[in-house]
């Protein structure tokens, strides 16, 4: 049995108030934070039976950070 691991993307809002997390697993397109450690935090728990690959991306959606997490990785 292979497992996939879920991708996301964290990106600045354009109102510039917080950040977006999109990804394939959010059932209504994106998720609204206030900080980035919040989105990273959320992708990390929603994956934890896969993992997760989480992009942060700048204003231009250039890539300027990754962050990976193994299945079961997650401390509860």
């Amino acid at each position: 049995m292979t497992t996939t691991t879920d991708s996301y993307r964290v990106k600045p809002r354009k109102s510039r108030d917080g950040f977006n997390l999109e990804g394939e697993r959010i059932s209504h397109g994106s998720l609204w934070y206030r900080q980035i450690s919040d989105a990273v935090s959320f992708a990390e728990w929603n994956s934890r039976v896969n993992g997760c690959r989480v992009e942060i991306l700048d204003e231009h959606d250039k890539v300027v950070h990754t962050e990976e997490f193994l299945a079961g990785d997650f401390a509860y």
